[in-house]
């Protein structure tokens, strides 16, 4: 998970930018959120990791640097085998957890359900959705994010493709099976027909605010 300026699309510094090449190049999946669209997520981050800039690059809550680090690892080459003893130490891997496998330890699934707590409340607005703002990879996904744009409403994302812990834990965790999934204070508001419900009767901005 990387915390930037801006997006992967359209980074808002340089050395966001940097950040988002080294771990383009190196074939790394993440999330992005734009401390930009939250001052508070943006300030209170710093002191929750004793870190004062931006990016933060983090692996299963775990802050691995910024973008010193990052470069310094890809220019020596080293930086994909460091995340990936970061994922391996993790208890949950991303790309192989199973939050309705039989076997799970209470262990594993307490550690999911606190690292999905963490993720919804990321933002005061929060969405779960395939792809990213810039470049949606559903209709459902593309139609949320244009009716939050539309009223102005400042929101953080998380693209559930690139992390399949998530996208299955998230559907046990909401009891709700579909994506996107838009949240507010922690608590789900809803799927696209909610969403676009409200903005059709003019009352999506009163119910966010309702919300928060």
């Amino acid at each position: 998970m990387v915390f930037l300026k801006g997006s992967p699309g359209a980074p808002k510094c340089k050395f966001s930018r940097k950040v988002v090449d080294a771990l383009h190049a190196c074939g790394i999946s993440f999330g992005a959120y734009d401390v930009l669209c939250d001052d508070k997520v943006r300030r209170g981050l710093k002191k929750y990791a004793n870190w004062s800039t931006y990016p933060q690059l983090y692996v299963h809550g775990e802050l691995l640097g910024g973008a010193d680090v990052v470069e310094q690892w890809h220019a020596q080459g080293t930086l994909q085998a460091n995340v990936q003893e970061r994922l391996k130490r993790a208890q949950l891997p991303p790309a192989s957890v199973d939050p309705t496998a039989t076997d799970a330890s209470d262990g594993n699934e307490g550690a999911l359900r606190r690292r999905l707590d963490g993720l919804v409340q990321a933002s005061d607005v929060m969405l779960f959705m395939k792809g990213t703002p810039e470049s949606p990879q559903c209709g459902f996904s593309a139609k949320v994010v244009d009716a939050l744009q539309a009223h102005e409403i400042s929101f953080g994302h998380f693209d559930i493709l690139v992390d399949e812990g998530v996208r299955q834990g998230l559907k046990q965790y909401a009891q709700w099976p579909t994506y996107p999934q838009l949240y507010v204070k922690g608590k789900l508001l809803g799927g696209c027909d909610i969403v676009l419900e409200l903005q059709s009767n003019g009352l999506l901005v009163e119910e966010i605010h309702a919300m928060l």
